[in-house]
């Protein structure tokens, strides 16, 4: 009897050591309270612009918070705050107790730039960002102008997709939607010359359908249509970059400015 309940006493003391106590409990029910986010960016976040307004740095001191910050440029074309127009922006997730630095290109005349938390602010017509922003700075001197002549690359057509003037573009003899235009803009050219002439071609139809003077480009655009005929574009058609390589470079040289009516900006 004496031999069994020394080994009983010794089972209870691991029991005792592996049961967690109520005070345990209770520490480890505090400690994921603890870690829950109570958002408050106003006093979370802080930002500057560097003193050519092309960057910007956000801190995060919040221990739990993540945040979505950004910067925007918006090209001036007066004093009057609503006829200002987005130019460029960029978006991202500040994660807690970090410090990020984002930038974005600036048009040759003058412009507001803002950092700010939550969402872009596409149009400032009406709206502000108020209490969300965390700095802002004027660059530059001269206002800019409205020249519906000018062009924009593909790479601005492919992240401003509000500014498009129409919703459907035809490639060849096939018409496709803005959604499938968008899909081809974003697939990777990987050797197909049909890919990079479809990305050009696409940003020379926009820049026309907004009142870009096509004279430059009228023939190229047309040869280019001819060229890529009933191929399927980013469905599986294919052309050799030897073949389209021409008609790209001046199709890439309009978008740009460096022939035509001149680059926006």
């Amino acid at each position: 009897l004496r031999a069994r309940s020394l080994l009983v006493l010794p089972m209870l003391a691991l029991l005792a050591l592996a049961a967690p106590t109520a005070s345990a409990q209770r520490q480890t029910t505090t400690s994921t309270a603890a870690a829950a986010c109570t958002p408050n960016p106003e006093a979370d976040l802080s930002g500057s612009l560097s003193a050519d307004g092309m960057s910007g740095t956000v801190r995060n001191t919040s221990a739990t918070c993540a945040y979505q910050v950004g910067i925007a440029a918006y090209r001036m074309f007066d004093n009057v705050i609503d006829n200002q127009e987005l130019y460029d922006h960029k978006v991202a997730t500040i994660a807690p107790r970090t410090t990020i630095r984002f930038s974005v290109s600036l048009p040759n005349c003058k412009v507001q730039v803002d950092l700010f938390y939550g969402n872009v602010l596409l149009s400032l017509k009406g709206q502000r960002y108020g209490d969300r922003l965390l700095s802002a700075k004027i660059v530059g001197t001269t206002y800019c102008t409205r020249d519906a002549g000018c062009t924009l690359t593909q790479g601005y057509w492919k992240n401003h997709v509000k500014a498009w003037p129409v919703t459907s573009l035809t490639l060849g003899t096939r018409t496709y939607s803005q959604r499938q235009l968008l899909t081809i803009l974003k697939t990777p050219v990987k050797g197909n010359g049909l890919i990079s002439l479809a990305h050009q071609l696409i940003a020379a139809k926009l820049n026309v359908a907004k009142g870009a003077d096509n004279t430059a480009i009228r023939q190229v655009i047309a040869d280019a249509d001819v060229l890529i005929g009933n191929l399927d574009v980013g469905g599986g058609g294919y052309l050799a970059p030897s073949a389209t390589s021409s008609l790209t470079g001046k199709l890439d040289a309009y978008n740009n400015g460096l022939a035509g009516p001149g680059h926006c900006g």
